[in-house]
């Protein structure tokens, strides 16, 4: 989910085969964008989608991940089990159980995320 667009997350949900995503969507009039969008996800709004989710799939919060880079995500970090901040913003320092500087791809977070489960199984 994410407080952006929700272009990037519905492309990473139909590549990877995600359950769902969240997003704010663009507002299209006559097939050109305006400019606007029709919905957004809010601060506010992670922690509640996250716990929803977790309800309607049967999945205690403490095994899910939240990946984020801004002030937006500490909420949300606070409701998973692994946090993860990547290219965050100084604001995000010491709310994430991870931190990942500076990079151009998310693979970085498979490590983080492995080590994770592999704990959670254990």
């Amino acid at each position: 989910m994410t407080c952006g667009l929700g272009d990037v997350a519905r492309i990473l949900k139909e590549e990877y085969g995600f359950h769902s995503y969240y997003g704010a969507e663009l507002e299209f009039r006559d097939g050109v964008a305006t400019g606007y969008r029709t919905s957004l996800v809010g601060i506010e709004h992670k922690t509640v989608i996250a716990s929803e989710l977790c309800g309607q799939l049967g999945v205690p919060p403490e095994c899910t991940f939240g990946i984020g880079d801004s002030m937006s995500d500490k909420s949300l970090f606070g409701s998973v089990g692994t946090s993860i901040a990547v290219n965050y913003d100084e604001h995000l320092q010491g709310h994430a159980d991870h931190y990942i500087e500076k990079t151009d791809t998310l693979y970085k977070v498979v490590p983080i995320i492995l080590k994770a489960m592999h704990k959670l199984r254990s």
